[in-house]
This record gives C-alpha cells, sequence and structure tokens, in this order.
C-alpha cells in the first residue's frame, strides 16, 4: 500500500520581522520594517510543497529499490521515511516487508508488532505477520497470526485459498519441513536468475513449487521463464495460472494476459 501524506511534523522556522534598507527619490536613506508574509509564504512554500515533493521524491525512490531487488538501499530510504515521520501509517509494514526480503525476519516482525500497537490490527498486518513468522521457519506463531488474518476476513477469494493453505501446511511438521525447502529453494532459484543462468534458475523453481504450492512468486517466476527464455507460453500460462489459485496480484494477472497475447501472436504468425 502506498501512502502519500506529507511528513506530519515540519519544522517550524520563527519568523522575525525585517529591516529593508529603501532609497527615496531626494535621495535620503531610511529604514522601513517588512511584515513578514513573504516571508512567512516563503517557509510555508519551503516546508509545505517543497518538504512534500522531496518526501514524495524519496518515497517514490524507496519503492523503486523494493522492487529492483536493491533491498539495501531500499532498506535505507525507508528508514529516512520513517525518521521523517514516525506517525506515518504504514511505513513500518513497508520497511517490514524489504527487512524480511534481506533475511531479516526478527526486526520485520518487531516493526509489524508495532504497526499494531500503534494503529490497530487488520489483515494487512496480521497476514504481513504470519508471512514473517512463515519465512523464519516458526509455524506455530504463523499459523496464530494466520488464524487471525482469516477471522478478520480475506479479502478474496485467492487469499482465502492461501491462509487455509498456510494453515494446512503450519499444522503438519513433515509439509512444513517441504515448505522450508521450498523456500531455500526459491532464493536459489532467485540467486541464479540474477546470474543469467536461467535453466537452473527454473529447476529450482519447479521443485519449490512442488513443496510448496502457496509461493506464488515462484510459480510466477517460473512463467516467467517459460514466457521469455522458452517461449514455451502453454507452460507459462499454465504457471500463472497455479499462482493466481492463491494470489490475485495485478502483476500476475498481467504476466498472464502478456502470455496469452504473445501465444496468439505466434500463432497468428504460423
Amino acid at each position: 500500500m502506498v501512502f502519500n501524506r506529507v511528513p506530519s511534523r515540519s519544522k517550524i522556522i520563527p519568523v522575525k520581522l525585517m529591516e529593508q534598507v529603501i532609497h527615496e527619490k531626494d535621495g535620503r536613506y531610511k529604514r522601513r520594517v517588512n511584515f513578514p508574509g513573504v516571508a512567512i509564504i516563503r517557509i510555508f512554500l519551503y516546508t509545505g510543497i517543497m518538504g512534500m515533493l522531496f518526501y514524495k521524491w524519496h518515497q517514490r525512490k524507496a519503492f523503486n529499490y523494493f522492487v529492483s531487488g536493491k533491498y539495501d538501499k531500499a532498506e535505507s530510504s525507508f528508514l529516512r521515511l520513517l525518521e521523517a515521520d514516525p506517525n506515518k501509517v504504514g511505513m513500518r509494514h513497508n520497511l517490514a516487508l524489504v527487512k524480511l526480503a534481506l533475511g531479516k525476519h526478527g526486526e520485520a516482525v518487531k516493526l509489524l508488532l508495532d504497526e499494531v500497537d500503534r494503529f490497530g490490527g487488520v489483515y494487512p498486518r496480521y497476514r504481513a505477520l504470519g508471512d514473517s513468522f512463515y519465512l523464519w521457519g516458526k509455524a506455530a506463531e504463523a499459523a496464530g497470526w494466520y488464524r487471525k488474518a482469516l477471522e478478520e476476513g480475506a479479502p478474496s477469494k485467492e487469499d482465502r485459498s492461501f491462509l487455509e493453505k498456510r494453515l494446512e501446511i503450519c499444522g503438519n511438521e513433515a509439509s512444513f519441513a517441504d515448505a522450508m525447502e521450498g523456500i531455500r529453494l526459491f532464493n536459489e532459484g532467485n540467486k541464479a536468475l540474477q546470474k543469467g543462468d536461467s535453466p537452473a534458475a527454473a529447476e529450482s523453481y519447479r521443485k519449490s513449487a512442488e513443496l510448496d504450492p502457496t509461493n506464488f512468486m515462484t510459480r510466477n517466476n517460473l512463467g516467467s521463464i517459460y514466457m521469455n527464455y522458452e517461449k514455451d507460453y502453454p507452460r507459462a500460462a499454465e504457471e500463472f495460472q497455479a499462482a493466481l489459485e492463491y494470489s490475485d496480484l495485478p502483476l500476475i494477472q498481467k504476466n498472464l494476459q502478456m502470455c496469452r497475447d504473445e501465444e496468439r501472436k505466434h500463432h497468428e504468425k504460423d
């Protein structure tokens, strides 16, 4: 979720009456006290409009770092934003997601719990806490938060399917162990893909998907490899559709549509 509110604690700069030396027509000089209205307007422009633009620029940069996988830089940017506005709703949540990507599960949980304490418990926070403990390898804690999220009300049938399946996995020791291996293989696939080794990445993703079907990003990434590298559009579509059983992310929906468009173009050429 993107929040665009201006930092709530702008720096207040005291304004003093200013003396201005003016030159009269007869050559005499005298001092005139200026009403501070212009100065107030300038300060408002700096702390208001300029402050808002500067804040939005940092926010956009932070999200760009995150989606491009530059998690260290995303972490630094989100930390600056949080320091600028510690009362901003959702900022701890966003920073927690970056922490998760960096494998800092404990820090992510702490941020999310703080968010719940400050702003209350709602579905996205409960779900994120469940995901954090799940990735951390703590089945009982993950199940507790997933249950809360389910009770709060899943916003879609895909979310409900996801939560129910995750609860099933957390309740079975062998299934949870498989899921943890699936996470390891998913990360291995990401590393292989970053190195440009798409066959190795695809193999890791395939194994990961078998061990944990709820990891919809594994299916999405595997579908992307089939579509972009192997030009196997039917298999790519199958993976995107499998991912959409547990998530209604627009990104995955867009990939599926792109895959169908490419397959249609391919048939038209033939």
